[in-house]
């Protein structure tokens, strides 16, 4: 009894352990995303501010 409870809690960690990371991972990724998606349209709205200034 002890080992069935043992190697199934065990089974349970790995798999809770293996469902945080995998979504913390994908969270990770989808923040990295909007992050890069964001920086990129100010960096494309400072772009567009310096080709004004140019132009002046």
């Amino acid at each position: 009894m002890i080992g069935l409870i043992s190697s199934e809690s065990r089974q349970v960690a790995l798999l809770m352990i293996g469902l945080i990371s995998s979504e913390s991972r994908q969270v990770a990724l989808l923040m990295i995303g909007l992050i890069l998606t964001s920086s990129n349209k100010c960096l494309r709205e400072y772009r567009d501010t310096v080709d004004v200034l140019a132009d002046v």
